[in-house]
């Protein structure tokens, strides 16, 4: 594994953080809920206390052989100090909002993914040009008195080294060898941590790799196939 360090891709200052992190869609916590041609959007703490099923995005970020995996912050009320996904988020009415019209497709999804990773990583990447879609799963996460039942399209996107500091929503970013993650899932273990312990995965992140590890995906499902 290696912590991330020093590279030209890092993107930094207020300048560019300040308009994605103010922007007042992040702060109107509506979510997309529904399929087909029948979506809604609903508050997010009410979806969470009803465990109603709605929409969100994963993104999992390699360099070559290696996948990128975030450390939640301590004080997440969902699976705190955990391992998950590069980036993670939903989908909220105002990604989803095409002409007018309430949808949740790959579109939205990448529209979600832009300002994730910006706020999440502090880095800016083109997810609608580089991101590949690689499908769906369902997925759930519960803490901290939430029920997060999840519709998650998931993402790939291959990068290069990256800077990371400490944000409120990670703790850390580390670049793990694809087959340690797998074999560490395989076998119900976590991951070691910059803290010196070692940390399990987060509750809904399993489902998520599986799809990254998918014929689909293109990439040799070894060591998932025992699990």
């Amino acid at each position: 594994m290696s912590t991330l360090r020093n590279s030209p891709s890092t993107v930094h200052g207020a300048a560019l953080l300040g308009g994605i992190l103010a922007a007042p869609h992040r702060m109107v916590e509506r979510v997309v809920t529904g399929s087909g041609g029948n979506f809604a959007a609903v508050d997010r703490a009410q979806v969470h206390r009803d465990g109603a099923w709605h929409w969100c995005v994963h993104l999992l970020a390699t360099n070559g052989h290696r996948v990128y995996l975030q450390r939640r912050a301590e004080d997440r009320p969902r699976n705190p100090n955990r391992w998950t996904s590069t980036v993670s988020g939903h989908i909220t009415a105002e990604d989803a909002t095409d002409q007018q019209k309430l949808i949740a497709n790959q579109h939205a999804a990448l529209v979600a993914l832009t300002h994730e990773v910006l706020e999440e990583l502090r880095v800016k990447w083109d997810v609608h040009r580089d991101a590949r879609y690689l499908g769906d799963v369902d997925v759930t996460s519960s803490g901290g008195g939430e029920t997060c039942n999840c519709h998650t399209m998931v993402f790939l996107i291959e990068v290069g080294e990256f800077n990371f500091e400490p944000t409120g929503e990670v703790a850390e970013v580390v670049a793990f060898n694809v087959d340690d993650v797998a074999r560490a899932l395989r076998a119900r273990r976590g991951l070691p941590a910059a803290d010196g312990d070692e940390h399990e995965f987060a509750d809904n992140f399993a489902p998520v790799f599986d799809r990254f590890m998918s014929p689909e995906a293109g990439r040799e499902r070894t060591d998932m196939s025992g699990a």
